[in-house]
């Protein structure tokens, strides 16, 4: 696993909540 990096954490919430939100039924 890379170093710990804040940035990467937010972006990866930002795609799960992006995720979600195309699970829902809106397209990316």
């Amino acid at each position: 696993m890379a170093a710990q990096i804040p940035e990467s954490d937010q972006i990866k919430q930002n795609e799960a909540l992006a995720a979600k939100a195309g699970l829902l039924g809106q397209p990316r």
